[in-house]
């Protein structure tokens, strides 16, 4: 079993964001190529998956409630 170890594993959390100018290329490329566009929100997709393995976690001592 791999224990995750702050600071060893990962350095930063991060969320991909695409900047607009390629969203916009994209859409482009797909008209002049005649693909098909699907639009599919997938925001909180995360927060409902189902997990196979327990998950422990602490809140950073920076925090204040």
């Amino acid at each position: 079993m791999h224990l995750t170890i702050s600071g060893l594993d990962y350095g930063d959390t991060f969320s991909p964001v695409a900047k607009m100018a390629y969203v916009r290329l994209f859409i482009v490329l797909a008209a002049f190529q005649q693909w098909p566009l699907y639009q599919l929100d997938v925001k909180n997709v995360f927060l409902n998956g189902d997990l196979q393995e327990e998950i422990y976690m602490e809140q950073p001592s920076s925090f204040v409630a």
